[in-house]
């Protein structure tokens, strides 16, 4: 197509926006910008730090100019007398071809001056970029001088406090980042004309530019740009700072030019903004809101009590990420103020993957409102930071939060101290050097290693006694044989009278019991525990005598309970001292004592909030009524009925040993329940003793004995379990203890216990590898008996457990839902049901598919008919996204009257990890979808809509839903689409054709594309096709 141009005004050769980027060229890579987030607009020259470029005519590897897809022009570039022409834009991606993708088509014009104008538009492929030719620069000659965007001109020689341009706009606020795929919003600072003065507001609300960068800020564009340096004061009139750009996790990865700034009257700020540099990508001035809220904080928040954000709640798979925040938050713990933890905290925890915490102290009243960063830990303490939230402190003695969403998918944990202080209702010590509490009579008699005591004294110097007052503030070492029991949780020099609280309350109901009654029975999984008194005495923020700038904060927590006493100290914030320290308790005669590994040397005595014996850091439990000591508990079993020598449950997990890996299995999924006797295809095995590398074992965070194995003579022992990670220490996670005892017969048994660290696993040591001895038969668990020479359509055990259904499927992480079918006796014939619903077993697999173990297994074959009788099928077991990795033992299957079928289900090989056979509805539904649906019309779900960070795995699906377009009919694409469409990262499209409306309810495959049409694949849907020419579709979480 030729186009000719009445006059130079209309010409786009002298009408055109200027765009040079460095980052463009085609030598250019290392980060990953999308041009999709952009607002293309009207025709564009390219430059390369002011010279002529050109777009390549020939293929761009992938990752090429600082992008995904590398976008380049499928055609030679026009002469001047053809005028306008159209040109096809290809795409190359990993291993595709040259032109594997294709966005849309752009026009190009030759100019005079031997260069080059195109009519770019926002490509239909995420994330893609347009790049440059480093072969085809040149200088430019003259020409017409082109548009431009040009900020307000504001030129004066008045003060710049009352003579500025306003610059409103929410896409620069640091709120508005962007996710790890590297999408920007749009903005790009070195295309505007920037001139004059500036002040910043966010929605009409004033701002001003952060002094400090987290990870991933973008602020709109790819680069965001901060203060390096604090605001001037009133009095300091004009300054000159420098100015920082970020790249993903590095916050002074570029330097772009200073600018000037003033601080005005009114608590207001105006910088003099110049254009960035251009060799930094995307570049956008980041604006934060002023500290000061229009409305206090503290009496206009919304409470959030969700007790599985606490240190010690393992992974449930919550995510801040799906939550829309807005405004502020008071954090409980059922119904008990709390607040967030500002200690490190093990991924995993506080009910997620990434937990969340807060990198610093919490701010003093007077502080008003603070910035704070937030931490996330892997392979080390803030490790990684995700988006800074503001905190205030409240009278009461509370916090308030300004959440947002996180950069991955992590929560906000909640401090493990039980509640303390006026807001709990705490009895206070006197602010009195080397002082005690008076002596306090116990709700409730607490017994302390057989002796029964109904008071007590809460000590200032961090240590608890029994019979009189201490005032001692050098401790004595453990053992001290001595005459006293004591409970130091950190007996050192401290100064309550400086700085600092020491307070104390009982309970007897209400939350607080409900939390210790929970937290005892989490550490002590064997013991069914129920709280009937609970004593709290904390240390909060206390100084060390002579150390006035020191905070030290703890907790004692005495829990009892029927027969049962227990111990809890949580650790918070300790600071280092040169006095003398102990943390741990002592008994009379010290019969019974306990010291805190490194907890007499005040040089390591911060470490105390990183430690536990529990793998909740910062928390350590003991066990302290009649119970022999701790660290080795020697039983007597009276006869052989009672003995777990003899009462085990069989483990014969071949993929548990040290040698092996490649998959991820989650110990924390399964049901541990009892002593345990480990096999190796029959053989004897028993867990190693020294170090085994994470990702053996087949999982993440590989578990080993941290101590020999016990003798005959010993009894039952407690033994830690270690796990080594990343580049951590061979004990860089501690789980919970679990306990061993060495049988007759040269092997052992173990009490094993779910880990508190996501996800790990008990590994095996192929070098302990025996023979079995014969022993008393163990326990095993069995099906249904049920012998017969009926037919088995008439005479079948029932299984109905929802957790088989093909919907209950693995998180990417590996987490199984404790199903294992190595672990089942079968017996006879079998009948599939869902939660009461006829089922049989799929004829497919899918991605990820688990059915609440960890290797799905499913029908090699199609299901027989009536006139087959009794047929063997094949049975096959997925591992990951490979649906045929594993094979099991063929099974018997039969079609029965009544539209249902029957299967002889078999022990599956032990070989295969957590094998669970499969359950799927029957494909009739009790109610015609076609007129029992879900109305679904969502615009962004269609193919020509770019990635918002969409995602249909936080939508609750539940039955059939029929899809709309702006109320206008429509269907799910049959057709490949790319990545970053459909609102989402990943879109997923129907593989296969839409059903006719004989075929009734049908199953089809759903799939998205990496790589590749259909490379990978979802969960599979039911689709039917109604009268009326539309279709319903029965959605399931992907």
């Amino acid at each position: 197509m030729t186009v000719a141009y009445s006059n130079i005004s209309s010409d786009p050769c002298y009408n055109y926006e200027s765009l040079d980027r460095p980052w463009r060229a085609n030598n250019e890579s290392g980060v990953h910008i999308c041009e999709e987030r952009f607002s293309w607009n009207g025709w564009y020259r390219l430059f390369y730090y002011g010279m002529n470029i050109q777009m390549p005519e020939t293929c761009v590897s992938s990752y090429s100019c600082n992008t995904h897809i590398s976008l380049w022009l499928n055609g030679s570039h026009p002469q001047i007398e053809d005028g306008v022409v159209n040109r096809e834009v290809c795409g190359n991606y990993y291993s595709g071809g040259c032109c594997d993708y294709k966005t849309n088509p752009i026009r190009v014009k030759a100019c005079p001056g031997n260069y080059y104008v195109y009519e770019l538009v926002k490509p239909q492929i995420g994330c893609s970029g347009y790049c440059t030719d480093v072969t085809t620069i040149s200088q430019p000659n003259s020409t017409e001088s082109p548009n431009i965007i040009t900020g307000a001109s504001n030129t004066s020689n008045y003060d710049p406090c009352n003579n500025y341009n306003i610059l409103d706009n929410h896409r620069r606020s640091t709120l508005n980042y962007w996710s790890m795929y590297g999408s920007a919003n749009g903005l790009d600072d070195t295309r505007l004309e920037w001139d004059g003065w500036y002040r910043l507001f966010i929605n009409g609300a004033s701002a001003q530019m952060p002094e400090s960068c987290f990870y991933y800020m973008s602020c709109g564009g790819y680069s965001a740009l901060y203060l390096g340096g604090s605001h001037p004061r009133l009095e300091d009139g004009v300054v000159t700072r420098e100015i920082y750009g970020s790249l993903y996790d590095q916050c002074s990865r570029y330097r772009s030019e200073p600018i000037q700034v003033k601080a005005c009257p009114g608590n207001y700020y105006v910088y003099k903004f110049t254009r960035p540099t251009l060799s930094i990508p995307a570049p956008v001035y980041c604006a934060a809101l002023l500290t000061t809220p229009n409305v206090d904080p503290c009496y206009n928040y919304t409470s959030l009590d969700e007790p599985w954000r606490a240190t010690d709640h393992s992974n449930i798979l919550k995510c801040d990420y799906n939550v829309e925040w807005n405004g502020w938050y008071r954090m409980f713990y059922n119904g008990q103020n709390t607040q967030m933890t500002e200690s490190c905290v093990n991924h995993g925890m506080c009910g997620t993957h990434y937990p969340l915490s807060l990198s610093g102290p919490h701010p003093q009243l007077e502080d008003g409102v603070v910035t704070r960063q937030v931490c996330f830990s892997v392979g080390g303490c803030c490790a990684y930071r995700s988006h800074p939230i503001r905190v205030k402190a409240c009278p009461g003695n509370y916090y308030v939060y300004e959440f947002v969403k996180p950069i991955f998918c992590g929560a906000y944990c909640v401090e493990i101290f039980y509640p303390f202080g006026s807001a709990a209702g705490d009895t206070i010590n006197a602010a009195v050097d080397d002082g005690s509490s008076s002596v306090i009579q116990l709700l409730s008699p607490f017994l302390f290693f057989g002796r029964t005591y109904q008071q007590i004294y809460v000590n200032n110097n961090g240590h608890l006694t029994f019979n009189q007052p201490s005032s001692s503030y050098v401790p004595y070492s453990f053992p001290a044989r001595g005459s006293q029991d004591i409970i130091a949780g950190l007996w050192t020099n401290l100064d309550n009278s400086v700085r600092g609280v020491v307070s104390y309350h009982q309970y007897t109901s209400g939350n607080v019991l409900t939390r210790a009654t929970r937290d005892i029975n989490t550490h002590f999984p064997n013991l069914t525990f129920t709280a009937s008194w609970v004593f709290v005495a904390t240390w909060n923020k206390v100084s060390y005598f002579n150390l006035t700038n020191t905070e030290t904060s703890f907790q004692v927590v005495l829990i009892s309970g029927g027969n049962f006493s227990f111990l809890l100290m949580n650790y918070g914030d300790i600071a280092v001292t040169g006095h003398p320290v102990q943390a741990g308790y002592d008994t009379v005669n010290s019969t019974h004592y306990f010291v805190i590994p490194e907890s007499i040397n005040g040089s390591f005595i911060s470490n105390l909030r990183n430690s536990s014996n529990v793998n909740v850091l910062g928390r350590w439990v003991f066990r302290v009524d009649g119970e022999p000591r701790n660290s080795i508990l020697n039983i007597a079993y009276s006869n052989i009925s009672s003995d777990p020598c003899y009462n085990y449950e069989s483990l014969d997990r071949p993929w548990r040993a040290n040698n092996e890996s490649g998959v991820h299995i989650c110990d924390e999924g399964f049901s541990w329940n009892g002593w345990y006797r480990l096999f190796y295809y029959g053989m004897n095995i028993q867990m190693p003793e020294t170090c085994v590398s994470s990702y053996t074992c087949n999982t993440h965070i590989s578990l080993w004995l941290n101590g020999s194995h016990p003798q005959i003579e010993d009894g039952v022992v407690t033994r830690q379990a270690c796990g080594n990670y990343y580049s951590g220490g061979c004990c860089y996670y501690k789980t919970n203890p679990i306990r061993v005892k060495a049988c007759p017969g040269n092997y052992y048994v173990y009490e094993l216990v779910k880990p508190q660290i996501g996800c790990s696993g008990y590994c095996t040591d192929v070098s302990t590898i025996s023979r079995p001895i014969s022993t008393i038969s163990p326990k095993i668990i069995t099906g249904a008996s049920n012998t017969s020479n009926y037919d088995p359509c008439n005479n079948y055990n029932i299984l109905d457990n929802y957790r088989r259904s093909t919907l209950n499927y693995g998180y990417w992480f590996g987490y199984a839902n404790g199903l294992d079918d190595t672990r089942v006796e079968w017996d006879g014939w079998y009948r599939l049901f869902v939660n009461g619903a006829s089922a049989q077993m799929p004829e497919w697999c899918f991605y990820y598919m688990s059915c609440g173990g960890f290797s799905a297994l499913y029908l090699g074959g199609s299901h027989p008919r009536l006139e087959d009788g009794v047929v063997t099928r094949e049975i096959y077991g997925s591992r990951y996204h490979q649906c045929s990795y594993y094979r099991s033992e063929p099974i018997q299957v039969k079609a029965c009257p009544g539209n249902y079928y029957v299967y002889k289900f078999t022990r599956p090989p032990l070989s295969i990890p957590a094998p669970v056979y499969c359950a799927v509805l029957l494909t009739t539904p009790s109610v015609d979808p076609c007129y029992n649906y879900t109305s679904l019309d969502e615009p962004w779900r269609a193919t020509d809509h770019s990635n918002i960070l969409k995602c249909d795995y936080n939508v609750e699906w539940n039955g059939w839903y029929r899809m709309f377009y702006n109320g206008q009919n429509t269907q799910m694409t049959e057709s490949c689409v790319n990545h970053g469409m459909c609102g989402t990262h990943y879109p997923l499209s129907l593989n296969g054709p839409h059903p006719q409306l004989e075929d009734g309810v049908v199953t089809r495959q759903v799939c998205f594309s990496v790589g590749g049409c259909c490379a990978y694949r979802s969960h599979p849907i039911r689709v039917k096709a109604c009268p009326g020419n539309y279709y319903v579709y029965e959605f399931v979480k992907p």
